[in-house]
């Protein structure tokens, strides 16, 4: 499963994976339930995060579990730092249920990335992949979307 290859990629990993006669199945990715939005940030490391995660922390605070699920694409530093700043802005309201262990199972937030604990990568999309996941926010780099199976029935979002 691919969203980028080109058509000469496309034929290029057919050819090397040795497959006669193909089945290729191409889809619009555009779906009603799938919101896209860009937004200008400042400069500063204080304005790249205020403006766009003080609204992500006041929905999740409020609305907790029924928060549209999100991600939130960057570098890994705007991973970290973004997270970072939700947990202290979020104190005790970022554990479902509230009042529940401070555990990052518990968590309705979470980073995911090349350099995070193999273990957590694999909860944060098993969890999501099996619809027994309270995460409602999810920090991300490209390396989310590498080595993800969605072959089951399950949607990721």
């Amino acid at each position: 499963m691919t969203a980028t290859a080109t058509e000469g990629m496309q034929l290029k990993i057919i050819e090397s994976l040795g497959m006669d006669c193909p089945q290729v199945i191409k889809a619009n990715p555009d779906r009603p339930n799938i919101y896209l939005s860009c937004e200008r940030r400042g400069n500063s490391k204080e304005e790249k995060l205020v403006s766009i995660l003080d609204p992500l922390a006041e929905e999740l605070g409020t609305l907790g579990v029924n928060t549209p699920l999100t991600l939130v694409y960057g570098t890994l530093e705007v991973v970290s730092e973004s997270y970072h700043y939700l947990s202290m802005k979020l104190g005790n309201k970022q554990y479902h249920p509230l009042g529940s262990e401070h555990i990052a199972a518990n968590r309705l937030f979470t980073q995911h990335h090349a350099q995070y604990p193999e273990h957590e990568r694999n909860r944060i999309v098993d969890g999501r992949l099996s619809g027994n996941s309270a995460l409602r926010i999810l920090f991300v780099t490209v390396a989310f979307g590498i080595g993800i199976d969605l072959c089951s029935n399950s949607q990721l979002l």
